[in-house]
């Protein structure tokens, strides 16, 4: 008898059962794949407030290995975006021929001698010109990531998967921004999420009771 992490099994009978391409095979590898709508909220206009979160799930399949399949979407975007960025023309002048990708001393050389024109798409200040409130700006600029804003309120699509599909200690998740809202006052998430506690338990307490999946 061979035991794996979930169930005893016999390696004699159930060697068909665990082959690419079985009905058993599919199962034992399907994680839950969910496609949902992630809102993310910053309580405070600044780069280490709390952020609120609602998280809508919109589908749910089991997809056989949708953990991996996920690592390899997120290889595949920071690829495609860093294949973007070397050759646009923030990056062309610091590129030789030789590689596709920004090296470490071409990234400190933009930083440097970039301009906050550049990097904000704002007005062109000199380095004399560049005022604690631009230096900050900048901050928020930097640090406004879809899924933790530094304020206001991002919307996203998110896909997320666990590595396994029972007692998972790990996931990952992808999100991309469909929208943001810079102006969007920080306790409008917290708020939602009451209205809809209220609203939405006792329709998920019925469907408990009925047994519904």
């Amino acid at each position: 008898m061979l035991f794996d992490s979930q169930k005893p099994f016999d390696s004699n009978s159930s060697s068909d059962k665990n082959r690419p391409g079985s009905d058993s095979f599919a199962i034992n590898t399907s994680v839950p794949f969910t496609f949902s709508l992630l809102i993310s909220n910053s309580l405070h206009p600044d780069i280490y407030s709390p952020v609120g979160t609602l998280i809508i799930p919109l589908y749910r399949p089991l997809v056989p290995y949708g953990y991996y399949i996920l690592i390899g979407i997120e290889l595949l975007t920071a690829m495609l975006f860093k294949w973007s960025s070397a050759h646009s023309g923030s990056y062309r002048y610091s590129l030789s021929n030789s590689t596709a990708f920004p090296d470490l001393t071409a990234i400190n050389q933009y930083i440097n001698t970039a301009s906050p024109r550049q990097i904000l798409g704002g007005e062109d200040l000199s380095v004399g010109q560049f005022s604690p409130q631009a230096g900050r700006a900048l901050e928020q600029e930097i640090f406004q990531t879809p899924l933790i804003p530094s304020e206001g309120l991002t919307i996203n699509l998110a896909l997320a998967a666990p590595v396994r599909a029972i007692r998972s200690m790990a996931s990952t998740a992808f999100t991309f921004k469909l929208k943001a809202i810079d102006n969007a006052p920080g306790y409008l998430i917290p708020f939602i999420l009451v209205i809809l506690y209220f609203l939405t338990g006792p329709y998920f307490k019925a469907k408990a009771e009925r047994g519904d999946e």
